[in-house]
């Protein structure tokens, strides 16, 4: 049984459209630094990294920002920046000494600027520094990596160590109309990731299985708001099916254990782990011209491409295609019409048969590539999708 069509519905998640970050601010707030004016230096860095949470209100301390499930605290201390969120709380029941083993070796590092801290029964994440010492360009990386680091564990240690989550900050349930269409994805989802990753071992095909594993996770990303547990064990399994340092039989391995742990998730526990969070820095990386001209411009990827159309695997081609797109919306954060367009290429592949899109798919691609694509080529220093995507 092959796959005949692609299941890509609108997505469940509420997505945020970029806003463009003032990089004036932030080259302002490293001239306040070297002059000495330390507050106002952090001033600068926390409205260029929040420019939506701050457009319409002044920055002062103390402050409370949300970054998902987390919450987070920052305050000056004496002549210190701290920056802090409740991780747990140890309670009756709850693993202690799991957890504190878990912080201690997967949580702390030599050499990280921010450390767990375990006070009163509550574990903390936190980071501090002198203000003299807190370069701009410091902040903006703490800014940008600790919200992201704290928000992808608070839910987990919730659910692996039995803690309390004092102070969390809510997520909003889905709507009954959300769930019904999140449980739907969710099985149609890992029934055709079966259905390719079959298709992977009948062709005995190492670049099909890059794709399928791809696939598998960035359009759950597009698509769910997914927290906890759940989305971290999906994000372990899909880094093993990508490690492309590993054997292709461990890989492979990987891809049908994530098939049967995501299809094993019944419904209570998939919609335990949805949920509506506020963001006050966009959890998505910026997406640059030079990413999408990398997938869908002229060069060997979309050759490839053109080669299975011609000769007749149309799976392959469609796959390929659909994938990229999933890349691009579940890794990257685009202006409003780069966003709308991305969409509607999934949404001309949502449940029609591939051989009768495909050309479609084709053309919108090479629009995507002339009209978003083509201010930049990719150059050695940008991240680029080539780490991740074949």
């Amino acid at each position: 049984m092959s796959l005949s069509a692609f299941y890509c519905p609108p997505p469940i998640r509420h997505r945020r459209p970029l806003t463009a970050r003032d990089y004036a601010r932030r080259d302002f707030a490293i001239e306040l630094f070297d002059r000495g004016d330390y507050p106002s230096a952090i001033t600068e860095i926390f409205t260029h990294a929040m420019p939506e949470v701050l457009a319409d209100k002044p920055f002062a301390l103390p402050f409370s920002f949300a970054q998902g499930s987390a919450l987070f605290d920052v305050r000056i201390e004496g002549n210190d920046l701290l920056i802090t969120t409740v991780l747990a709380e140890l309670v009756d029941g709850a693993n202690a000494t799991a957890l504190l083993r878990f912080a201690l070796s997967r949580l702390a590092g030599s050499g990280q600027v921010w450390q767990p801290r375990l006070k009163a029964k509550v574990l903390r994440l936190e980071f501090r520094e002198a203000l003299a010492d807190l370069h701009p360009l410091k902040l903006l990386e703490v800014l940008l990596k600790l919200p992201a680091d704290a928000s992808q564990h608070d839910q987990w240690l919730a659910e692996e160590f039995q803690v309390a989550r004092p102070g969390a900050a809510p997520l909003r349930a889905l709507s009954s109309d959300e769930a019904a269409a999140a449980l739907k994805f969710w099985q149609q989802h890992w029934r055709d990731m079966e259905i390719l990753h079959n298709e992977v071992r009948r062709r005995r095909s190492v670049r099909m299985l890059d794709f399928v594993g791809s696939l598998a996770s960035h359009l759950v990303r597009v698509v769910l708001p997914l927290h906890g547990s759940l989305r971290i064990t999906l994000d372990e399994q899909a880094d093993e099916i990508s490690d492309r340092d590993e054997s292709v039989s461990k890989r492979d391995s990987a891809m049908a254990k994530l098939i049967r742990s995501m299809q094993a998730v019944d419904e209570a526990r998939l919609l335990a782990s949805l949920g509506h969070g506020d963001y006050a820095i966009n959890p998505l990386r910026e997406g640059s011209p030079s990413s999408i001209h990398s997938l869908y411009g002229a060069g060997e990827r979309m050759q490839t491409i053109h080669e299975h159309r011609a000769n007749g695997r149309l799976l392959e081609a469609g796959l390929e295609l659909v994938a990229y797109a999933s890349y691009l919306l579940g890794s990257f954060s685009w202006p409003e019409p780069v966003e709308q367009a991305l969409l509607q290429f999934l949404a001309s592949a949502h449940e029609k048969p591939i051989r009768e899109v495909l050309d479609s798919l084709l053309k919108q691609a090479e629009q995507l590539a002339n009209e978003f694509g083509k201010h930049g080529v990719q150059t050695p220093s940008e991240e680029e999708p080539a780490e991740t995507m074949p």
